[in-house]
């Protein structure tokens, strides 16, 4: 497997693509804005082949829209719920807008795998390659806050750094080519990178790593999908080896991309 698209977004997302019509920005929520500017810097809206697969891998989920349509129901009681935030306040919601955004009939799938939420991605996309079930899979890792989760994440969490909402996108190709190579495990590296863990064990597994670079300092934010947000375009299309970490409850995740080519 070969990665051959990248594009990384931060909070707030900024104007729609055009690709997104009035219509379904009155109906989509948050999260799934910042996931389409992520996928419009791929720049190949137009090309997807309708069976490319597609993967969102998200922590928290439309985090507005369950807090919406919690509150109604706080409010004015279960007769009273607001059915408007109900159907984006599920965490395939995001998906399944931007399937039918880009008319994709591939697999569709989310993910929630917090502090691994790339390799999660990474790996799902090579089973669905390996197994031919796709030409290609569209990969994004994603997640928004407001103020009512940033305050009881930060909270939970313990977090050194600010809550940071965003996306990361990339296409995963098979065969040979433009792109980068994907490993799994250790291997050499001229960098590694990671999101940074809230916890201190799990932040000590990843601070041993030689020639670190943590992407929570680069970008002044963390979230557990964050690893790639501090990947320049620059960084992406080099030669440089990139090692991606990711470690939650002191379990550590390894994938190696080769140099792009």
């Amino acid at each position: 497997m070969r990665l051959t698209r990248f594009a990384t977004i931060q909070s707030p997302a900024p104007a729609w693509p055009t690709w997104v019509s009035a219509a379904h920005r009155r109906r989509v929520d948050p999260l799934t804005r910042i996931v389409c500017a992520a996928v419009d810097g791929l720049h190949m809206t137009c090309a997807w082949s309708p069976d490319t697969a597609l993967v969102i891998s998200t922590a928290y989920g439309s985090i507005d829209s369950t807090w919406r349509f919690a509150s109604s129901i706080a409010e004015f009681g279960d007769a009273g719920a607001s059915p408007t935030p109900f159907t984006s306040a599920v965490h395939n919601a995001s998906t399944g807008s931007l399937s039918e955004l880009l008319h994709l009939h591939g697999s569709c799938t989310t993910l929630s795998q917090g502090g691994h939420a790339t390799i999660a991605a990474l790996r799902w996309a090579d089973l669905q390659l390996t197994s031919q079930r796709a030409p290609a899979v569209l990969i994004v890792i994603a997640d928004h806050f407001n103020a009512w989760s940033r305050t009881i994440i930060s909270s939970l969490s313990g977090s050194p750094w600010p809550l940071g909402g965003g996306a990361v996108a990339l296409l995963a190709e098979p065969g040979d080519g433009a792109g980068r190579a994907v490993r799994w495990g250790d291997h050499a590296y001229d960098l590694a990178i990671d999101a940074g863990a809230p916890h201190p064990a799990d932040e000590a597994l990843l601070a041993v790593a030689p020639r670190r670079r943590c992407s929570a300092d680069i970008i002044g934010a963390w979230a557990p999908g964050s690893t790639l947000a501090g990947v320049t375009s620059e960084l992406w299309r080099s030669t440089t080896t990139l090692q991606i970490r990711e470690c939650e409850d002191r379990i550590l995740h390894t994938a190696w991309l080769g140099p792009w080519c």
